[in-house]
């Protein structure tokens, strides 16, 4: 601010800055709203600090900034740059709950290898903040079916860091059990028609002749196939992971069961890219649209 105010202050900085980096760079300021924006700001600040001191000391400023403000911004910077790497990852489209292991273990290293105090306080904060919104059951079942081999090692990554233990056999095996239940208790969504589309659909059907309605009956017969055991599934998850353990072969209940956790995203930024897109697509000059029609814009 005190540059960005005042023309006569900043063509001061800019003629040291143009003597050491041959052209002009502005101090940045980070936003409020953009968390992402202070590694920018720090990067541009440690960058020309050598030019700011120079100018603040012809100004009589000097006292303004202090030998040891370097040492902290390097310090915090050190800290923002693996955040916002993880950060940025963590919210690929393609990240689900296996791959944001290897970001989270990525970042904890990355803090744990600084010696600075923020870099400890700022990894004991995540540890906890994390650790509150982590679903540690379902994490191991995805790190067992991807490779049992980890339940050995305790899925800590080979890092020694508890934060990354896996539960129990009987644990994982009991959370595979209830989110098999779950797959098999979803029901498909039906969509729900129009009247136009439902006046259409009875006239079809009235003017179907009984010789088709008995073809179709004789080809669902054919069609048919046997019917779930729900019960059987959950009890057979138990020997098949004792199997997939042993022999490395997966079942196709647990291939079906390892891609469907693996739909699961790890952050909710993928929605919020959803209505930050509708929310340009709704304006006030376009209240009316359906709902139809803004999944047919959107998507």
């Amino acid at each position: 601010v005190l540059f960005k105010k005042s023309p006569v202050r900043n063509n001061i900085l800019q003629e040291y800055i143009k003597e050491k980096h041959g052209k002009a760079l502005n101090l940045q300021l980070d936003c409020k709203t953009r968390w992402n924006t202070l590694c920018t700001m720090l990067e541009r600040f440690i960058k020309v600090h050598d030019s700011l001191e120079r100018a603040l000391k012809d100004l009589n400023l000097g006292h303004l900034l202090d030998t040891n403000d370097l040492i902290r911004t390097r310090e915090i910077l050190n800290v923002m740059k693996p955040i916002k790497l993880a950060v940025e990852a963590l919210s690929r489209r393609d990240v689900n709950l296996l791959t944001s292991e290897g970001i989270l273990k990525f970042l904890f290293d990355s803090l744990k290898s600084q010696d600075s105090e923020i870099a400890k306080e700022m990894l004991t904060s995540l540890k906890i903040r994390i650790d509150q919104r982590r679903n540690n059951n379902l994490v191991s079942v995805i790190k067992f079916l991807q490779n049992p081999q980890t339940l050995k090692s305790g899925g800590s990554l080979n890092s020694g860091n508890d934060f990354f233990k896996m539960k129990t056999k009987n644990e994982i095996i009991k959370t595979a059990k209830e989110y098999a239940a779950k797959i098999l208790d979803a029901k498909p969504t039906v969509e729900v028609l129009e009247d136009s589309s439902l006046e259409v659909i009875q006239n079809d059907a009235t003017e179907m002749s009984n010789l088709e309605d008995i073809l179709q009956k004789n080809i669902n017969s054919c069609l048919q196939s046997m019917p779930i055991n729900e019960d059987n599934v959950k009890k057979s998850i138990g020997k098949e992971m004792n199997i997939y353990e042993v022999t490395g072969i997966i079942s196709s209940n647990l291939g079906k069961m390892l891609e469907s956790l693996k739909s699961i995203q790890p952050t909710s930024t993928e929605s919020e890219r959803v209505f930050s897109l509708a929310g340009n697509v709704v304006t006030v000059k376009r209240q009316s649209l359906s709902d139809r029609s803004i999944d047919a814009i959107c998507f």
